[in-house]
């Protein structure tokens, strides 16, 4: 068994591989240690206290009180504030209502914990001006993990378990969340705790086996030991191990198609060519696709196996070419010899009047023709005696359009495209739909419903990146005219 002294430098040695600023032993090297005030936690806490001494690393205790517990979860509370007390470190504490939240987001009380617990530390990182958070992890936490993992269906990077760092974002500023104890079995850490004479507090949903987690460290692992392989801990561990190796390569691979250009990825968008992805190796492919979601944000377990293999399907099968609506209000599509992925533009749009004249300023609209966004929308009145029809049309800007201001039925205003509508484009004999006009000028699903338009009280005067409609246009009676601009980034 690992004593303290050796426990103690393994975790030093992991800390300062991990977190390389902290080599500096300067004050200005900020920890948050996320302390629950159980064996894990608090050996977490003694062990950073003892290596402190010496490094001169400025610690501070984060402490989210779940209140899922009754009087046990505050017990919880008081026990970790006056440890950090007695320890001169300063503790910082926070209630929350786990309960509402997984009730009212439509998630699993674990998912509701984690998610408050991690934004409370990275709020304390902000406050505190901290560049790391460290988490009491072992490595039975990472067997349970992986087991739960496969139970539940996972890939390479799901088996690879619990990530040695991982960083977030604040307010432009990077922090590192990182695990010392990984190396460490929770036998030793409770072997840590009684040399130091520690008490640590006792969560009894531990025994529960309500939890998925709980069946998998009460029951699964010791019926596995028992019953198949006494050394099923040690296996899992390795499989971990291979499993992050080989996502290092996978990954490696999935970064180097992007760069050279093979996938393109940027903010809230996915656009791979079907092309490509129909000819290069279906796991290539297959790893892309799940890189490239990791990336946008999209959670791979909520993706799901069968969705990325459709996607694929449609690729190299070019008969069929299907919309996928993915989870969190994304959406998959094949359009223009692309598969587009893309976060659904949510738009709650208020019909908004125009200032005749002057600039209306609008917001998330953009031009048909090529998607560029429209800021605002400027009007000009131009009287009709004396105006050069002809050679304005011949040197028209681009994104304006000229009315007859008394053909206009009702004010005009700014509003999204709304599909289903009809209107007769200028020149045209008989009538087009808005959804008609969306797809012939190879308008993406995502960005449908975010079409910079134009409309009195009869219907559509105007869309940006098209004709205006055709009640509407200048002829020999025309007395007051008004020039729409549709100004762009």
């Amino acid at each position: 068994m690992t004593n303290k002294a050796e426990i103690i430098r393994i975790v030093r040695q992991q800390t300062t591989a991990l977190c390389p600023d902290t080599v500096s032993q300067t004050p200005e090297t900020g920890i948050v240690l996320a302390i629950s005030g159980g064996t894990d936690s608090m050996a977490l806490l003694d062990i950073f206290c003892q290596i402190a001494k010496e490094t001169k690393w400025r610690l501070v205790v984060g402490h989210l009180n779940h209140c899922l517990r009754g009087k046990e979860s505050d017990q919880d509370e008081m026990y970790v504030l006056e440890q950090s007390k007695l320890r001169s470190v300063k503790c910082i504490s926070k209630r929350a209502d786990i309960t509402a939240f997984a009730r009212d987001n439509g998630i699993s009380i674990e998912s509701a914990a984690r998610e408050i617990r991690y934004n409370f530390l990275r709020d304390i990182c902000r406050q505190e001006n901290c560049q790391f958070i460290a988490t009491g992890h072992h490595a039975d936490d990472n067997i349970e993990t992986i087991l739960q993992r496969m139970i539940r269906g996972t890939g390479i990077k799901g088996l690879a378990g619990i990530k040695t760092t991982r960083k977030i974002y604040a307010d432009n500023k990077t922090i590192t969340i990182f695990r010392p104890l990984l190396q460490l079995t929770r036998a030793e850490l409770e072997n840590y705790i009684r040399e130091s004479n520690i008490t640590p507090c006792h969560d009894s949903t531990n025994e529960c086996c309500d939890y998925t987690r709980n069946r998998i460290r009460n029951l699964l692992i010791p019926l596995l030991k028992e019953e198949y392989n006494s050394n099923i801990s040690q296996s899992v561990c390795n499989l971990g191990l291979l499993a992050a190796d080989a996502d290092e390569i996978l990954t490696q691979q999935a970064v180097t198609d992007i760069e050279n250009g093979n996938i393109h990825l940027k903010s809230g968008i996915i656009c791979a060519p079907v092309e490509f992805l129909g000819n290069i190796s279906s796991g290539r492919a297959r790893n892309l696709l799940r890189f490239c979601f990791s990336q946008a944000g999209i959670e791979l377990s909520a993706i799901g196996f069968e969705t990325i293999e459709t996607l694929l399907q449609q690729c190299t099968d070019r008969t069929t070419r299907k919309i996928a609506d993915l989870p969190g209000n994304w959406l998959a599509e094949i359009s223009d010899n692309q598969l587009i992925i893309a976060k659904k533009t949510d738009i709650d749009y208020h019909q908004i009047p125009l200032i005749i004249p002057g600039q209306t300023k609008i917001h998330n609209l953009v031009s048909l023709a090529d998607l560029r966004e429209i800021y605002a929308i400027k009007t000009e009145l131009v009287a009709a005696r004396g105006f050069d029809l002809k050679t304005y049309a011949k040197n028209k800007p681009e994104l304006q359009e000229i009315i007859d201001l008394d053909k206009v039925t009702g004010k005009l205003y700014a509003w999204p495209l709304i599909a289903g509508l009809k209107y007769q484009p200028l020149g045209m004999t008989g009538s087009q739909t808005s959804g008609d006009i969306m797809t012939n000028n190879k308008v993406p699903r995502y960005k449908r419903n975010s079409i910079a338009a134009i409309y009195d009280d009869l219907g559509i005067i105007a869309i940006a990146g098209h004709r205006i409609a055709d009640r509407i246009k200048i002829d020999g009676n025309t007395r007051q005219m008004a020039i729409l601009t549709f100004l762009h980034k």
